[in-house]
């Protein structure tokens, strides 16, 4: 039957049943024909050769084991009884009211939304979930939970083709996500987008609306980066998976790329990469851009507080979302504490067990010091030995230092050096891994940093614009999708002195049509980018460019994400404003249909990176 309803669903009409719901009831109807056994059994003891002629001998033996049968179903149940009334008394397993209330208010919910399911990440909420009575929810969604990048938990939220998720969050569940030593794109970046429905202080209940995931065939292509220096081009997940439409994602560098009649880039390339955070202006909510790895970090008016009067002596880590292995990294302090402590640039940042820092260490004697140490399998080593190469610096609060690193790895050497107020300290020939860049502080109890600026040095791996024009020449779409601030397509298509006009593109004529996509009243959007070459530049939302025998269209979401990154709008608003994008991205594509689903359970194969987690 389970098989039948499937098959009606893929071939033919959604019936609004699945079979997983089947299986649950199997037991149910199995229990009518459990007695036929039994029966055939005491006619064959009845007719059976010599217990015929002993009636008394078979009667007591059918007694018996009907006995037996009988009594093995009681202690069973007297068992189960006594297993839910301990369960149901114990204090660390008993329900609070709290979780009572949000447990009846989704039961509410689900009786009139009956298609939903539901999602947890702890055992403890997906046992309480079954008194809320959810047509279906997620098993094992643990590895879809803990994954790093979207592909698997967007599969997730469109499960056997129901309509939309509803996520409970307990306490509890909060805590074993933040533990995980890798925070995972459903943590860090979906549950701040999605809208509360239920909150009383213990737990809090998500409305994930119905999405489209990626699928291995389709007419529309989404190319992701194959190297990045930060995450921003994931929020073109944001967008593509809200229009509902058919689409797979590949590398960039795929020789598939080009061969779908429209592709989506998720960043408008560029070779060269500058980064620019001034922490003046900025804060650290929940899925910020900035991942706090440990220690106390506090934003205010005049900057990044590290320490703020905790006396903790452990190293407290802050990281970028910058992810590289050659750059130039510089930012400066000013020292509020009277305490000796170390301060440092993080670099080849991989987890906590496995980065490097470089840095200064100040001591009560007022001296300046340098010094390089190296994390790798948990074993720190420091080099020069402690406290490091003295320096001509002396320092007292209120002293501001300027500090860079230059790390460079090359064919004509690999080296890192570390500079303080423009003179270098410390050179050391070494060959740094590729990892994300941060900031660290041991044992100081208050420093102030005002701004934190990255200059890559080495040129991606990127597909050439070239080839992405040739595809527009041959009659393909190209949507852009300005995740970075503008990139090699943005300052073709764009005058820089006017971006309401487009210019030349490779000597090709085009025409334009702009479209303006407005937020939400009261909503700043003037946006400012991190390349300060770009910060006078008015930005558009959409821009549509012919060309040859194709089009291109310019959506640029780099506004928003400066806005949502700097607190200006909140992850929510973001979220709105990328569905309306959506809507307005979807309308050449192609919709997805239950046969995607069919296609994706039925064939997909998965690969090593949508396994990641």
């Amino acid at each position: 039957m389970g098989r039948l309803i499937s098959f009606v669903n893929l071939n033919f009409i959604t019936t609004g049943y699945w079979e997983k719901r089947v299986l649950s009831f199997v037991f149910l109807f199995a229990c009518l024909l459990a007695p036929i056994p039994l029966i055939k059994f005491v006619e064959y003891i009845k007719t059976g050769v010599g217990i015929k002629r002993t009636p008394l001998l078979a009667n007591t033996f059918l007694v018996i084991l009907i006995s037996s049968i009988m009594l093995s179903g009681f202690s069973t149940m007297a068992l189960q009884s006594e297993y839910w009334f301990a369960i149901g008394n114990s204090n660390s397993y008993g329900m609070s009211e709290k979780e009572w209330q949000a447990i009846g208010y989704l039961k509410s919910v689900l009786q009139h939304d009956a298609h939903a399911f539901t999602i947890t990440p702890s055992r403890s909420s997906y046992d309480i979930l079954v008194f809320a009575a959810p047509g279906y929810q997620i098993s094992s969604p643990h590895v879809s939970l803990f994954s790093k990048y979207p592909e698997l938990p967007l599969l997730t939220l469109a499960a056997y083709n129901l309509k939309h998720a509803y996520i409970y969050m307990d306490t509890r569940d909060f805590k074993l996500l933040n533990e995980q030593p890798q925070q995972g794109w459903f943590y860090q970046h979906l549950l701040p987008m999605l809208p509360v429905l239920f909150s009383n202080g213990e737990v809090k209940i998500y409305n994930a609306t119905h999405i489209s995931f990626p699928s291995s065939i389709s007419e529309t292509t989404m190319l992701i980066p194959t190297e990045s220096h930060d995450d921003s081009w994931m929020y073109a997940y944001d967008i593509i998976s809200q229009s509902g439409k058919n689409y797979t994602v590949l590398y960039d560098s795929d020789p598939n790329a080009l061969k779908s009649k429209t592709v989506i880039l998720s960043l408008d390339p560029t070779n060269y990469y500058n980064y620019y955070d001034d922490f003046r202006s900025s804060s650290i909510p929940n899925g910020s851009n900035w991942n706090i790895i440990s220690g106390y970090w506090r934003y205010s008016s005049d900057g990044l507080h590290g320490g703020a009067g905790t006396s903790n002596p452990s190293e407290a880590i802050i990281l970028s979302p910058v992810y590289s292995k050659n750059s130039t990294v510089s930012t400066s302090f000013k020292i509020i504490s009277t305490r000796q402590g170390n301060i440092s640039i993080v670099y080849s940042w991989k987890d906590p067990e496995n980065y490097e820092r470089a840095g200064i260490t100040l001591l009560d004697n007022k001296n300046v010091y340098v010094s390089w140490t190296s994390i790798i399998d948990g074993k720190l080593s420091v080099y020069p030995q402690w406290p490091g190469i003295k320096t001509n610096l002396t320092w007292k609060p209120g002293d501001v230092l300027n500090m860079a690193l230059s790390v460079q790895n090359s064919k004509s050497g690999t080296h890192d050096e570390l500079f303080l107020n423009g003179t270098s300290y410390m050179h050391n020939e070494h060959a740094a891994t590729a990892g994300y860049l941060g900031l660290s502080y041991v044992r100081t109890q208050d420093a102030v940093f005002d701004h934190y600026e990255i200059q890559e040095l080495s040129k991606l791996n990127l597909r050439p614009l070239s080839d992405y024009i040739r595809f527009v020449n041959g009659g393909g779409h190209l949507i852009v999708l300005d995740t970075n601030g503008y990139g090699s397509i943005g300052n073709s298509m764009f005058n820089s002195n006017n971006m309401s006009e487009p210019s030349s593109l490779q000597g090709s004529k085009m025409t334009s049509n702009s479209v303006s996509i407005s937020p939400k009243q009261g909503v700043p959007m003037t946006g400012v980018y991190d390349s300060p070459q770009y910060k006078d530049l008015r930005p558009i939302f959409v821009k549509e460019a012919a060309l040859s025998q194709g089009k291109i269209t310019y959506i640029n979401i780099r506004p928003i994400l400066s806005n949502l990154f700097n607190n200006k709008i909140s992850a929510i608003q973001a979220c709105t404003i990328f569905g309306r994008i959506s809507a307005l991205l979807g309308l050449g594509l192609t919709p997805s249909s239950s046969a995607t689903i069919k296609q994706i359970f039925a064939t997909h194969v998965a690969t090593f990176r949508e396994m990641d987690a």
